[in-house]
């Protein structure tokens, strides 16, 4: 019995060592950032998929006259402005209408063959792309809601994003002020969007930038190997003067299969 109530002291003085810990505080505080970040992006990124599907169905009920499904794309973009555009693609692939109509020149163009529409032809689901040059010829991700009817794809509600923009509007109230950097990349590689803007397009194992941080591409590499968790690198601190450690907490969204990993930095100190 004596040697029970020590061994039970002991564990209990071990534990309390380990508490008494601070770096678990931060760590948490980091973490907690990072989850309202992740889950204001989730809930936006959510909202557009439903939505299109919505106007998909709108569209479909009004027997896909062009006047009505110009109407409900410019309503679907006043109610998320910070989406690039708007597009009705038919059974075929082709982008038939677009808004605005600034991007209408793109009209007519086959974008049948793009992986999006691939998959969501082969899951009749929602699909999203990976970041690419959209026939616009800017970088962007999209996003492609099915039209069905008897199971069948009769076209789509696609719309596009420009991610470094699109986040910033849910993501700046949790991060600016709260940590070191944040940034959004794809499993690939491709950094979607960062704080620093002058990271946004690149991608972290094949940039020059990167090559000569062999720590930053290592973590990386970590990173796009599992869900979540926390590691280290070293990089340029925010002055880009002087190389510095930096710890990294990332969890991991996936939309339809498309994973971005969501990242809070902070510099060691």
């Amino acid at each position: 019995m004596k040697y029970t109530i020590i061994i039970a002291i002991l564990i209990s003085i071990v534990l309390i060592s380990c508490d008494s810990s601070t770096e678990p505080d931060k760590e948490n505080q980091n973490i907690t950032v990072l989850k309202k970040a992740q889950a204001s992006a989730d809930s936006a990124v959510a909202s557009i998929f439903t939505e299109a599907a919505a106007s998909g169905i709108i569209i479909k009920n009004n027997n896909f006259e062009e006047a009505k499904i110009r109407t409900e794309l410019q309503s679907f973009l006043t109610k998320h402005p910070n989406v690039e555009e708007a597009i009705y693609v038919n059974d075929s692939g082709i982008m038939t209408y677009i808004e605005p109509t600034n991007y209408s020149n793109s009209e007519g163009a086959d974008i049948s063959q793009q992986e999006h529409m691939l998959q969501m032809n082969s899951t009749k689901s929602y699909a999203m792309s990976g970041l690419f040059k959209v026939v616009e010829g800017f970088y962007a991700v999209v996003v492609a809601a099915p039209i069905l009817e008897n199971s069948k794809i009769i076209g789509s509600v696609n719309i596009v994003i420009k991610p470094h923009k699109f986040i910033k509007d849910y993501t700046d109230r949790y991060v600016l002020n709260n940590v070191d950097d944040f940034f959004v990349m794809e499993s690939g590689g491709n950094m979607i969007y960062d704080i620093d803007s002058t990271q946004v397009g690149r991608n972290v194992f094949t940039d020059s930038l990167y090559k000569a941080f062999p720590t930053l591409i290592t973590a990386a590499h970590t990173v796009v190997s599992s869900d979540n968790g926390l590691t280290y690198y070293s990089f340029v601190d925010k002055t880009k003067q002087k190389n510095v450690y930096k710890n990294v907490w990332w969890r991991t969204s996936s939309y339809y299969g498309r994973m971005w990993k969501y990242c809070v930095v902070k510099e060691r100190v």
